[in-house]
């Protein structure tokens, strides 16, 4: 690759600060809660992007100026570049997290500390839950996960642009092939494994590689080409707006839906030379806020995360911030970057006198970091600070909660891939069918007919109406749900399922499945209330303090109201679980034997499954009794 098909690295751009400001500040409003930014978090892909083109131009001049690639001068400036600040931000945030968190999430938070400083975040957030998963609010170390993908490919990329540069000729197809292999498997994976799409850096390496392919496209030096850099321009900002307006969670991402907003930042960076760029991305506030930029996106979220986590326990508000809130929260963002900025990160990106001594205390601060996390996983999360209730003792069935729950479940059949069940001959046979929830229907059930066989088909995370594009992704025995033939030999049929608001027409959609082929009889499970927090979390910071506790727990009664109508239409029996555990809305929380209602945020424990199925026998026998089992009834 010639000289003059690389885009020179000397001297500054402010217009690429600006797109990093675009990056930050669509990220940060997105986490904020601003509506309209519904697609704010590809303010991410942006900045890879970016991180590609200058890590690649990098690279790449110093392979021409020197013929080599010093990998101890890299690493030791990413180095100086990413860790203090990411240290500081960790070091403070675990001081807010042991006042604020419970020993659950402590410990969990300790984790995540140790990962972040490992650089391999992204792949313990990928095991343990989904990025626009509920429980990402109590993570506060959640955003680091873009941080180890650059890591991780800041250590391949330096061997690869060496061993490339060797054969200058070959340098572009070489990327644009591993451009093309990581786009297609991340579709790939964005259909089959989502979670895996969005946190694996293998699949997010074609979003820095556009990055590095601009230092093969020429810079037009005639002025008949202004125009096009104009028009790169004009349509790479279209095309982040577009995105950031239009893409939701829900937008199958990233795959080739990032496609738009990486080749969009990629025209924003070619079509350096126009003067809209100057304008609009060169100008000195958006330059101003393109610096602060590493320090906006390592704080904004830990304070989101915080300060939604002490509204909730010390103002038991829930839900989003108000407007009042989200000023303040971006203000509190702006100062503590600020300081970040100018305390931590420029000093540590002056050059150092004696590199070695600099490294060997990032080094120490980093094993400080790492013995902190440590210490929070294996004490069982600091349970022994003072204002933290000890579940030993205020709770003793704690332990049991979770066991009693899937106690007896080897007994009836699990229904599995690898597992095929038989219709027992003289007793009733019944499909309990539902997500995370079917257990909580087969406990009930269970309880009531102890002599029944139950074939237990837990769908969770498949679509509920057939063809819907999730649907792919099940298991064949998750599919039996749409087997009509397979539906009719039951006697009876649960269904027993965790029916968010959003998705209640889905389930209407099943149920008139069910009643068009002809099953007849069928009990449908309600919902009931759930806790705003995690139960195990509630309790470690109140104990058994039912008022306190009440502030978090919450019903949505519509969907219960869209379910018995449809099940009586059908000729199916309705069992609301909230009005069976609740006399005129008021709802136990322990049992008699001091058991909560739950184990997490809405799972009924065994003893509250005991509970509805005592209370909703007599209406369940009367719906139920007629079915006959063979010659018996």
């Amino acid at each position: 690759m010639s000289d003059s098909t690389v885009h020179s690295q000397s001297g500054y751009r402010p217009d690429i600060d600006g797109m990093r400001a675009i990056a930050v500040l669509s990220v940060l409003f997105y986490h904020m809660g601003i509506s309209p930014l519904s697609g704010g978090y590809v303010g991410v892909d942006i900045f890879l992007v970016i991180s590609g083109y200058l890590i690649s131009g990098i690279l790449f001049a110093e392979h021409a100026r020197t013929g080599k690639i010093s990998f101890l001068d890299f690493y030791y400036r990413r180095l100086k570049r990413i860790v203090p600040a990411l240290i500081a931000t960790i070091a403070i945030t675990s001081l807010f997290v042991s006042w604020l968190y419970s020993p659950t999430l402590l410990a969990a938070y300790g984790q995540s500390a140790l990962m972040a400083i490992a650089s391999v975040s992204n792949i313990g957030f990928y095991l343990t839950s989904g990025y626009f998963d509920t429980d990402s609010a109590v993570k506060p170390l959640l955003h680091t996960w873009s941080l180890s993908v650059e890591e991780q490919f800041y250590v391949i990329w330096p061997l690869l642009i060496a061993f490339f540069s060797r054969s200058p000729r070959f340098v572009f197809p070489a990327i644009a092939l591993i451009a093309s292999a990581s786009l297609v498997a991340s579709q790939w994976q964005v259909v089959n494994d989502s979670d895996a799409a969005y946190f694996l850096m293998p699949f997010r390496v074609f979003e820095f590689t556009i990055g590095a392919l601009l230092h093969a496209i020429p810079v037009p030096q005639n002025k008949n080409h202004q125009r096009l850099h104009e028009a790169a321009i004009l349509i790479g900002l279209t095309g982040i707006v577009y995105s950031v307006l239009t893409y939701t969670t829900e937008t199958p991402f990233p795959g080739l839906a990032a496609l738009l907003p990486c080749l969009s930042t990629g025209l924003l960076i070619w079509g350096k030379d126009a003067q809209i760029g100057r304008y609009v991305l060169g100008n000195r506030w958006m330059a101003w806020i393109g610096k602060l930029s590493y320090s906006l996106y390592l704080v904004h979220w830990p304070i989101i995360v915080l300060y939604d986590r002490y509204r909730m326990i010390y103002q038991y508000k829930t839900g989003e911030l108000t407007t009042n809130e989200q000023l303040g929260v971006l203000v509190a963002v702006c100062v503590t970057a600020y300081l970040l900025h100018v305390l931590i990160e420029v000093p540590q990106r002056r050059p150092s006198a004696d590199k070695r001594k600099f490294v060997v205390r990032i080094l120490l601060w980093m094993g400080v970091i790492a013995v902190l996390g440590v210490g929070m996983t294996f004490d069982k999360g600091l349970v022994s600070r003072p204002w933290i209730q000890d579940l030993s003792v205020t709770h003793p069935t704690y332990l049991r909660w979770r066991a009693d729950r899937l106690a007896n479940i080897s007994q009836d059949c699990n229904v599995l891939p690898t597992r095929a069940c038989a219709i027992q001959e003289g007793r009733r046979n019944v499909l309990v069918i539902g997500n995370s929830h079917v257990i909580d229907g087969w406990n009930i059930l269970r309880t009531i007919y102890p002599a029944d066989y139950f074939f237990v088909l837990d769908t969770n995370g498949c679509a509920t109406t057939f063809g819907k594009p999730n649907t792919a992704r099940c298991s064949d025995s998750a599919n039996l749900r749409f087997n009509a033939g397979f539906l009719r030999q039951f006697d009876y049929i649960v269904y027993s399922r965790l029916v968010n608001a959003q998705y209640v027409d889905e389930n209407l959609e099943y149920l008139s499945f069910l009643h068009a082929q002809k099953v007849t009889k069928v009990v449908v499970l309600g919902n009931y209330y759930r806790s705003v927090l995690s139960f195990d979390d509630a309790l470690q910071m109140f104990g058994n303090d039912e008022k306190r506790l009440r502030n978090f727990l919450t019903t949505n009664k519509s969907v219960n109201q869209a379910l018995g109508a449809a099940s009586k239409s059908h000729g199916f029996l309705f069992v609301d679980k909230f009005a069976a555990l609740c006399d005129n809305d008021v709802c136990p929380i322990f049992s008699p034997d001091n058991v909560p209602f739950t184990y997490d945020k809405h799972h009924l424990t065994y003893a509250f499954a005991v509970y509805i199925a005592e209370r909703t026998f007599p209406e369940i026998r009367a719906y139920l009794d007629p079915v006959q089992v063979g010659n018996e009834e």
